[in-house]
């Protein structure tokens, strides 16, 4: 029912769409339905990605050579339990921004069937001693490590200062 209810809502808004002349073959939504119908779209929505330090408290900075946590929600919009496989990246250093670059951290993959009810995954990490600026934190959900098809919109909306 969910299905029917989401190819139903696409195709209202291809055709809103098209009569204003904006859609397009790659990202009109008849297709995008289509995809989702064979399970080729994004079937995760990643929210609520925080920083925690080891007592599980929220904080926005670390200190080079400490310990803390990353937590994030991981919602299900399948009508059944899906598989999915969770990466929580941390970035720093010289070159590292919100979108990429800089040398990682720590990286963790964390794999599993998802329940309908979402799931919530977390790690934790220890920084290199001796650093300080910027961290940024990436999270994908992927369908495994063999052909990393991204199952979810990246979340990259969390970064914390590394203090000394």
């Amino acid at each position: 029912m969910k299905k029917i209810c989401l190819i139903f809502l696409c195709l209202m808004m291809f055709f809103a769409y098209m009569s204003m002349g904006k859609a397009d073959e790659t990202n009109s939504p008849p297709l995008l339905a289509t995809a989702y119908a064979a399970g080729d779209s994004h079937c995760f929505v990643i929210s609520k990605a925080e920083l925690l330090n080891m007592a599980g408290q929220s904080v926005n900075t670390v200190a080079g050579g400490g310990g803390y946590r990353v937590r994030a929600s991981v919602h299900n919009n399948n009508a059944a339990p899906a598989a999915g496989l969770a990466i929580i990246q941390v970035r720093g250093g010289s070159g590292a921004t919100s979108a990429g670059g800089g040398r990682v951290l720590g990286c963790v993959g964390i794999a599993s069937d998802v329940p309908v009810t979402g799931s919530t995954v977390s790690s934790d990490f220890t920084l290199p001693a001796g650093m300080r600026g910027e961290a940024y934190v990436d999270i994908f959900v992927w369908d495994g490590w063999d052909t990393m098809a991204p199952r979810a919109a990246a979340s990259q909306t969390l970064s914390f200062t590394i203090t000394e």
